[in-house]
């Protein structure tokens, strides 16, 4: 029952009802952590794998990893892009490195996304990437690369 609500919210259109119920999801992690975990699989629409991602970006990181690791490499971008919020909210600099991969994935939105979380944390590899990030196709990542390696 708690799981079919949390998901026809999640399925419904817009972003506002979605973002509420992420705040009240992360003050009850205890009871929130299943539903979310079953709401990340793929067998749930991206548009609901996607919210159920970010909310576990609010729950506690030992717990919340698995499914948003997976969600780096879903095949969906909203989903990706979701996982790469969740990981922000982790604050873990540990965790940048299941970023790098996102910094070739086919999407410019999901490249820029994923280098401006992993920046945060200025992983060892960050410079090399940012190098040839600098030469990208799409010119907004190529500016936010220019910038990065220009910042201290």
């Amino acid at each position: 029952m708690f799981t079919d609500r949390t998901a026809a919210v999640f399925a419904a259109h817009g972003e506002s009802r979605q973002r509420a119920l992420i705040r009240r999801l992360a003050r009850i992690p205890a009871r929130a952590l299943p539903a979310l975990r079953a709401l990340s699989g793929g067998e749930h629409s991206p548009s609901v794998q996607r919210w159920a991602i970010e909310a576990l970006g609010r729950m506690p990181e030992r717990l919340a990893w698995p499914p948003v690791a997976r969600a780096l490499r879903s095949p969906h971008m909203s989903v990706r892009l979701h996982a790469i919020c969740a990981v922000r909210g982790f604050g873990n600099p540990r965790r940048a490195a299941a970023l790098r991969p996102l910094l070739r994935d086919e999407s410019g939105g999901i490249r820029v996304n994923a280098l401006a979380v992993a920046a945060e944390y200025r992983p060892p590899w960050l410079k090399a990437e940012l190098t040839r990030l600098s030469r990208d196709p799409k010119d907004y990542v190529r500016r936010l690369a220019k910038r990065l390696g220009e910042t201290p």
